[in-house]
């Protein structure tokens, strides 16, 4: 039994996002604005990335979901937790980021949002695998969202999840070439961890800038709860033959989250709070070419196979909801690494 518990453990893996894509595009952005009745009560602001489809867009939904949920009462006219809501979705297809977008809307088509609540949505079309435009896609992006500030200056609650990947090369490891070995990191951790720092520092600047209005070194905006997620993998800490880059992206990432667990534990911001979390393996596009890649690993393709065939794969909304759960309680040691069988 222990040995079949090991090994099923062995075999559950990775998540679904953003591709990377070779080709260069202009980068556009659409904002939209749900408005059913704006009283401020909590306000959120909500980045995701890789939001296009799979995990990343269930995320979106159930974040909104849930964040939008009435308190005391599961009558929509009672007063919700959270009555603004500032998304921010990220990805390479336009397309689905409007798929998304559509599917937050609706939540109040279905009568699944409270009375009071407002949300403005942006759609964000960045390449985030091409490491010659990111960094001004970033900054514009930011500057842009300057224009939807919200009027309070600052957020209850601030969500960044960090989502987007790819699997990059599949097979044994002497059969990559440098190209596509760059190309897979540069996406799965460079331009991760490049996210996750200029999140960070727009924070700070925030931050900063609101003490310096307020004449006060204490006052604080958008820090007062801030949780940053990185969407990991049991990759991440355990060795899967034939997805070597893959593995080696996560490990990085991982241990990118643990360290700055250990740097803001160790100043007054101890309220940023970072989460590695393992969604398990996902009924998307990721599982599906992992069940049918002649290069994987024999075993591994067979246990995706198999769960595709039996349909046991984790629906990606079932896993987002249990994200959700961990964030929103926020009681989780920073840094930590959770997975969704774990929960």
């Amino acid at each position: 039994n222990k040995f079949l518990y090991t090994t099923w453990k062995k075999l559950r893996i990775c998540h679904c996002s953003s591709p990377a894509a070779s080709e260069e595009k202009e980068t556009t952005t659409v904002h939209k604005r749900l408005t059913i009745v704006y009283e401020h009560n909590m306000s959120v602001l909500l980045i995701i990335t890789g939001a296009s489809r799979g995990l990343g867009a269930a995320m979106a939904v159930e974040f909104v979901k849930s964040l939008t949920a009435a308190s005391g009462s599961s009558s929509s006219s009672s007063k919700p937790t959270t009555s603004y809501i500032r998304v921010i979705l990220i990805a390479r297809s336009m397309e689905g980021l409007t798929t998304t977008e559509e599917s937050i809307l609706n939540l109040e088509k279905q009568k699944s949002l409270p009375s009071l609540c407002s949300i403005d949505i942006t759609k964000h079309d960045i390449d985030l695998a091409n490491m010659s435009t990111l960094e001004n896609e970033i900054n514009t992006l930011f500057r842009m969202e300057e224009k939807f500030q919200h009027a309070k200056k600052k957020y209850d609650r601030v969500i960044f999840i960090n989502n987007a990947g790819n699997l990059g090369h599949l097979g044994p490891s002497t059969t990559t070439d440098l190209q596509q070995l760059r190309q897979t990191l540069d996406f799965n951790v460079t331009s991760s961890l490049w996210l996750t720092t200029r999140f960070l520092q727009e924070m700070q600047t925030k931050q900063e800038q609101y003490q310096a209005e307020e004449e006060s070194p204490t006052a604080t905006t958008t820090w007062d709860n801030v949780v940053v997620v990185n969407i990991s993998s049991l990759c991440a800490i355990e060795p899967f033959p034939t997805m070597a880059a893959y593995c080696a992206g996560k490990a990085a990432r991982n241990m990118f989250y643990q360290t700055l667990a250990k740097e803001y534990g160790a100043t007054k911001d101890n309220h940023v709070k970072f989460l590695n979390y393992a969604p398990g393996p996902c009924d998307t596009e990721m599982t599906t070419e992992l069940s049918t890649c002649d290069n994987l690993d024999a075993g591994l393709k067979s246990f995706f196979r198999t769960s595709s065939e039996k349909g046991t794969f984790v629906q990606p909304h079932d896993t987002s909801k249990e994200l959700v759960r961990l964030v929103l309680q926020n009681d989780f040691e920073s840094g930590i690494h959770i997975d969704y069988y774990d929960v």
